[in-house]
């Protein structure tokens, strides 16, 4: 079976364990109102009730708002760079009217990766075991991802032309 958990990381790198209740209705911690968070949402598989493997990492730059709700998250450039590149060639892209820019993913830094691992690693040690490999592995692959499409666009931009 597979499970979930959401955390925020403030930006004075304090670590926040959000309720499963409160991510469905898009509300945060009361003291996170008016900033600019890190959303982390860790997806692991499930044994006996308990955490056994870490599975998946997103990562979530989001705003909150005075009231505590989430107002904007940037959880859709990963959708709306694979609708617009997948499967797609540069002489495709070329004859679109308007040919759209690759969105940039959204990345951790180092400061609020150490502040996810030591949390982890204290609270949770089975899903700190592969925390490091299982984000650098999403860092790397995103990154390659976005440079591809950006080669992708260079090239419809030339053709284009």
């Amino acid at each position: 079976m597979v499970s979930y958990m959401v955390f925020h990381i403030s930006n004075n790198n304090e670590i926040h364990k959000v309720p499963k209740s409160y991510y469905d209705e898009s509300k945060t911690i009361i003291k996170l109102s008016n900033t600019t968070i890190l959303e982390v949402m860790l997806i692991y598989d499930v044994l006996n009730r308990k955490p056994e493997k870490l599975v998946r990492i997103e990562f979530n730059r989001c705003q909150i708002d005075s009231f505590a709700n989430i107002v904007n998250r940037n959880d859709s450039n990963a959708l709306e760079n694979f609708l617009n590149y997948s499967g797609c060639t540069a002489d495709e892209l070329s004859l679109r009217e308007q040919i759209p820019i690759p969105r940039a993913y959204t990345f951790p830094t180092d400061k609020e990766k150490q502040v996810l691992y030591d949390f982890l690693k204290k609270k949770y040690p089975v899903l700190w075991n592969d925390c490091p490999y299982i984000t650098e592995f999403l860092i790397k692959k995103q990154t390659d991802m976005f440079d591809q499409y950006k080669e992708l666009v260079k090239k419809a931009y030339l053709k284009k032309i």
